[in-house]
């Protein structure tokens, strides 16, 4: 069965998934995710079996079958060419950025810097990365270009912002990034714009909910993010004049497909004991979604 069906059956079953509240979370913990450019396979970040293991980056089929192991890593991105994914690492106790191939092989850092550097996100034309780098103890969105993926390195790094900036994501058009800050001083995020052309930033998800990890939409014409805490998180999404909807209940990350409605949804659930438990699954808005990525992990005995 191709992707294109399976969503299409999702789109079928018009029901929505229940949620119940929950405890301590039990792996597999989904982190982050990220779509091919064709639509057919999902790369995503996580803890695959023990809490004692660092993140890792799976590559799964939306048709089936089991993932396979990238890297050692976390908040992915797939290249606009499909022939890359960008991510960040903690190699030598500083995190990083890195490019591997599809089927792992050709891993390298691009670029190494003083402090941390993570969640790279491609420029719609595959030749720069935006990211967040602590240089001076705040994290900035930064901008780098990458000429050649598979031997060079970031050049011409340039800061963005100076008020603190984090999760990048371009948009398609490529001429702004969202990304989330805390510029009210309210200790929540809230989702902003900045035009590249002109540095001018837009809020566009400002209220007294924690708002992260903006993802555009494959016409650009929204941002889907995340809003709230704990049992109540969940996804929404937002035209740039501010107009905003509520999109799945009880889900922390989404990653908007490349065409039509379909999301990559990281969601969650409480279990009768008392786990928080992890799902990745792709989602059609009201729908049920079909779970992708790792087995989940047997229930933990009861004491």
């Amino acid at each position: 069965m191709t992707h294109r069906r399976i969503l299409a059956a999702i789109a079928l079953l018009g029901a929505s998934m229940t949620s119940a509240i929950a405890a301590q979370p039990v792996p597999p913990f989904y982190q982050s995710v990220d779509w091919a450019p064709d639509g057919g396979r999902l790369v995503f970040a996580a803890v695959a079996r023990d809490w004692s293991e660092p993140l890792e980056l799976f590559v799964v089929s939306i048709d089936g079958g089991a993932p396979a192991r990238l890297a050692e890593g976390r908040f992915p991105s797939w290249s606009p060419d499909g022939r890359w994914i960008a991510f960040s690492s903690e190699r030598d106790g500083v995190e990083r950025i890195l490019v591997v191939r599809p089927d792992g092989s050709l891993e390298h850092a691009v670029f190494v810097g003083d402090s941390s550097a993570s969640y790279p996100s491609w420029s719609p034309d595959g030749g720069s990365l935006a990211f967040m780098y602590r240089g001076d103890g705040t994290y900035q969105l930064h901008v780098g270009d990458l000429a050649d993926p598979g031997a060079g390195s970031l050049s011409d790094v340039r800061s963005l912002t100076s008020a603190g900036g984090l999760h990048p994501a371009w948009s398609p058009g490529g001429d702004r990034i969202a990304f989330e800050a805390d510029r009210d001083g309210d200790h929540h995020d809230e989702i902003h714009v900045i035009t590249l052309g002109n540095g001018l930033e837009t809020p566009v998800a400002v209220d007294s909910a924690n708002n992260i990890f903006p993802r555009w939409t494959a016409d650009g014409s929204a941002i889907v993010y995340a809003s709230g805490e704990g049992p109540e998180q969940a996804i929404y999404a937002v035209d740039l004049d501010g107009r905003r909807r509520r999109v799945t209940d009880s889900a922390f990350y989404a990653a908007p497909g490349p065409t039509g409605r379909a999301l990559a949804v990281i969601a969650f659930e409480y279990a009768e004991d008392g786990a928080r438990r992890y799902h990745l699954r792709v989602d059609v808005p009201g729908a049920v979604g079909l779970d992708v990525g790792l087995p989940p992990s047997p229930a933990p005995a009861r004491r």
